[in-house]
């Protein structure tokens, strides 16, 4: 299952480190900036979780 994550290109960059602290990410996107959003910073950025669940 592909996730999409949205907010700025910097909040994205640190959520992704958070989630590879405690999960197995296959895959992560490059940043995608949201259409026709000339003046947002915002986009988004798709991550393919491991199906191997964390140790909780």
């Amino acid at each position: 299952m592909k996730l999409r994550i949205m907010g700025t290109e910097e909040n994205t960059a640190q959520f992704i480190e958070k989630l590879r602290s405690c999960f197995d990410l296959i895959s992560v996107s490059g940043f995608y900036p949201n259409r026709n959003a000339k003046e947002s910073r915002e986009g988004r950025v798709y991550y393919l979780p491991s199906r191997r669940c964390p140790r909780l």
